[in-house]
């Protein structure tokens, strides 16, 4: 019953949206209907979230009679898992994506022309996902009469408190980046950026900024966590659908800033439009089936060309709009690049080149495969060879703009060259050009941001922020270049040193859990004298209903270094291929992470402090 009742209420909700985008093309201002548009979305938004929480019930009730029930859920599945597998594929993420759209929708719709233009394009894009999820999604689908007695079970990789929040976060980041996308359309319709415009483009894009961050980080950490193979960002085409709206609001943000003085306006309401343009391109990319991974959420190809059309429909809609009104607004000429506005506007282009270079790696292969010309592979070699070097010179561009005094900058550049050097020289087994960059730029972003935040030279959470992305980058370039790690088969009574640690291997057992069968291992940590430090729990899982395997890594996580192993599967000897590594500052990029969100939510609360006193 609640499968019908949730399916009636998408369609309800789509209705209603299309209704609500429809009436402000056919009937003019003075129409009373037009009086119906808040209510209209009010019933949108009520009626979607009722159809999510309606699949939420099918999940938690086992009603394996829903196909999408059947193919992700499973009785022994624990509670919470099962109400997270709502949003853990294809159609449940869809659908939750587009109930937090009409509830944004319903928020935004306010009494003045702006707020109704901004809530009809969301009617619009609401409009055009319920009916792809109607014809080609649908998440409530009967299989009838032939209903399995058990569930397939969620796909083990999924079963971790990473599905439970990275997804959401994701898809409410995307959310942010349609509603600016909505913004920007209303104002290059009536031709207006003001000041009121510009505060809602800078709080609406706080928001997405700090939701993408916040899932990209946590998208890291699962990765490292959970599947087994030691690294945390693997340039995956599915971890870059993400990370590169995130690099374009990351754009925006500073490009807002630099609307104060009303340049780089266009900038900013084409950034908008991409923004959303390429959210749309990115999910095209995970449930399209034209790439493997294992974040994809499908394999359909019908459902990634439905996709294709709506991102095709709003991006032309999007661009045609900006090539048609762009000159309704007044253009300032750029400030000069030795001047604060200048470095920061050259900072906005190094991003955006940045985000280029990280589109065309993550769109060749596809491109290339869809020309019929052969498999190419685009992996990390490209991107760290581009986007590093792009990375450290927006960072260096950062510390010119947190100090005005010369001979401290001189200082603080002579000081990270120093230190780059000496890691090469010290650490590095030959001299290694990623290495000196990175040791390069983290630090001299990070001694700016001290020196700035000293003289008070920015604001809270952009010091905050700058001081992340400083911590960000060193870490990444210490676990990247002086990670310690061994793969070793390894019996009872076995150990190998890594570094000045023994890892012994003391015995191995069979232990159950829910849903699966685990062969765990017991591994002793040694100092060099042969005394107990700690041990570790490696497992390896066995899920019944999937017949899947799982490694599921042991962490000792400490301030200077993660001690990190993983157990592949029994070999025909007896032993187990272990693999054994040091990772040294990783935990810095998870403080990294939270420290730029945090940076966010400052931002966001004196923001709404502002708008109140005003």
């Amino acid at each position: 019953m609640f499968a019908e009742v949730g399916l009636l209420l998408l369609l309800l909700g789509t209705v209603a949206a299309a209704i609500r985008g429809a009436i402000p093309l056919l009937f003019s201002q003075l129409s009373p209907l037009r009086h119906y548009c808040r209510s209209l979305s009010q019933l949108c938004s009520t009626a979607l979230v009722l159809s999510v929480i309606s699949l939420a019930i099918c999940f938690v009730s086992d009603d394996f009679s829903v196909r999408y029930v059947a193919d992700h859920s499973n009785s022994q599945l624990a509670f919470y898992y099962k109400a997270a597998a709502v949003w853990g594929s294809h159609e449940g993420s869809l659908l939750f994506w587009l109930m937090a759209m009409t509830v944004c929708m319903t928020r935004i719709h306010k009494q003045n022309q702006f707020g109704f233009d901004s809530a009809t394009v969301m009617a619009w894009i609401s409009t055009a996902f319920g009916a792809f999820l109607i014809f080609t999604s649908n998440p409530f689908a009967r299989i009838l009469p032939d209903v399995p007695i058990e569930g397939r079970d969620l796909n083990p990789m999924l079963q971790n408190i990473g599905l439970i929040v990275h997804p959401p976060m994701v898809f409410l980041g995307y959310v942010a980046v349609s509603v600016l996308f909505a913004g920007a359309m209303a104002i290059l319709y009536r031709g207006e950026l003001n000041q009121l415009r510009q505060q809602w483009l800078r709080r609406w894009t706080l928001i997405s900024w700090v939701l993408l961050t916040g899932g990209n980080v946590l998208g890291a950490w699962w990765a490292y966590s959970q599947l087994g193979w030691g690294g945390w960002w693997f340039w995956d085409p599915v971890e870059n659908s993400s990370f590169i709206p995130w690099l374009v609001t990351t754009a925006l943000l500073h490009s807002l800033y630099l609307n104060q003085e009303k340049q780089l306006r266009l900038t900013t309401l084409l950034l908008c439009i991409s923004a959303f343009s390429l959210s749309l391109l990115g999910t095209f990319l995970v449930r399209s089936g034209v790439i493997q991974s294992v974040h994809a959420f499908a394999s359909d190809p019908s459902r990634g060309y439905s996709i294709l059309v709506i991102l095709a429909l709003v991006a032309v809609g999007g661009f045609t709009l900006f090539a048609r009104n762009a000159s309704r607004f007044e253009f300032k000429q750029l400030p000069p690049l030795n001047g604060r506005q200048g470095l920061l506007a050259l900072g906005v282009v190094l991003i955006l080149v940045a985000t280029v270079a990280v589109v065309l790696g993550t769109i060749y292969p596809v491109i290339f495969q869809a020309l019929d010309l052969g498999a190419i592979s685009v992996g990390p070699p490209y991107f760290n060879s581009i986007f590093v070097p792009l990375t450290i010179a927006s960072a260096s561009l950062l510390t010119l703009l947190l100090s005005n005094n010369t001979p401290l900058r001189v200082l603080l550049w002579a000081l990270a060259i120093v230190f780059a050097s000496l890691c090469n020289w010290a650490w590095a087994e030959q001299p290694y050009w990623l290495l000196w960059l990175g040791a390069f730029g983290g630090s001299l972003l990070l001694t700016s941001c001290i020196v700035a935040a000293l003289q008070q030279r920015q604001s809270l959470p952009a010091t905050l922020a700058h001081t992340g992305l400083a911590i960000a980058i060193l870490s990444a370039t210490a676990v990247s270049n002086f990670e310690q790690q061994a793969m070793v088969q390894m019996g009872p009574g076995e150990g190998r040193f890594v570094g000045n640690i023994a890892f012994v291997f003391e015995s191995s057992e069979t232990v159950s859990g829910r849903g699966y069968q685990a062969q765990q291992a017991t591994i002793r940590l040694e100092d060099s004298d042969g005394n107990e430090l700690s041990y570790l729990y490696p497992q390896r899982k066995h899920f019944g209903a999937t017949n899947m395997q799982l490694t599921v890594a042991a962490v000792e996580h400490g301030i200077i270094e993660d001690r990190y192993i993983s157990m592949g599967p029994t070999l025909q000897s007896g032993k187990h291929l272990i693999r054994i590594s040091r990772k040294p500052l990783i935990n810095g990029l998870w403080f990294a992470g939270i420290m730029m969100i945090g940076a966010g939510f400052i931002a966001l609360w004196q923001q709404r402090r502002r708008r109140q006193c005003a």
